[in-house]
């Protein structure tokens, strides 16, 4: 019998279908689902430019009954949220909060805290007197020891990267990068309560056009890390990959 791609591909199916329903499926879930989250990177304010930073919190209530959740900001005065703590009443699935993007920039990081299960994504904004220019979503980010961003980095795209220490000690994470089996680090020591935002050439000294790339982050202790690209006037999200 030839056998054709067609073919080929239809046994590939029905095989990947056959061992699909033979075992049982375990879910696996890309967003943190928790009483208790981490947002690596908040902005809020003015640059002195005309653009504005703002972070929206949309927050899915997972439990039943109602559920009452707090923001504990770290580098960034409460002032600069709308509300710090609210209550997603019983009928309600979810809730929007979101910074006030006012005054000069400020950035760091924040804490959520509630009384039941939530998921939360954080949304990026800015903006300009002409409307709004870019937006990015970023879902809450796990414990990390051992982690990976991969993206673009070239003369027209960098890749940023956010890092939150949400412990009471400071914590050494080491940025590495291979280029072409040349072994490219700096160590970090971030203090307690604290983070670091920046792009991955102010950390390494990076050839000017270096292509598809991958950041290491090897961590002493847990930390939280969310990416993003950015070409100049956009952000996309880039998450990142967590080994342990």
């Amino acid at each position: 019998m030839r056998v054709t791609s067609q073919t080929a591909m239809r046994w590939i199916v029905v095989l990947s279908f056959g061992l699909w329903m033979q075992y049982p499926l375990t879910p696996v879930y890309s967003q943190v689902q928790s009483t208790f989250h981490v947002i690596p990177q908040i902005a809020d304010g003015n640059v002195g430019d005309g653009t504005i930073y703002a972070s929206l919190f949309f927050v899915t209530k997972l439990s039943s009954g109602s559920v009452t959740c707090s923001f504990t900001p770290y580098g960034v005065p409460t002032s600069h949220f709308i509300e710090t703590s609210f209550t997603i009443a019983a009928d309600l699935s979810g809730y929007l909060t979101a910074t006030n993007a006012s005054g000069s920039l400020v950035t760091g990081y924040a804490t959520l805290s509630c009384t039941g299960t939530v998921s939360v994504n954080t949304v990026y904004a800015s903006s300009n007197a002409a409307g709004i220019v870019s937006m990015a979503t970023v879902f809450s980010a796990p414990p990390f020891l051992k982690a990976s961003v991969a993206a673009l980095q070239t003369t027209r795209t960098r890749i940023g990267i956010a890092i939150a220490n949400n412990s009471s000690v400071t914590v050494r994470c080491q940025v590495i990068v291979n280029l072409n089996g040349n072994l490219m680090g700096k160590d970090l020591n971030i203090p307690p309560h604290s983070n670091v935002a920046r792009f991955a050439d102010e950390l390494i000294s990076l050839p000017g056009d270096v292509g598809p790339i991958i950041v290491h982050l090897l961590a002493d202790q847990p930390l939280y890390a969310i990416g993003l690209m950015y070409n100049g006037k956009q952000f996309t999200t880039v998450p990142p990959t967590i080994y342990y």
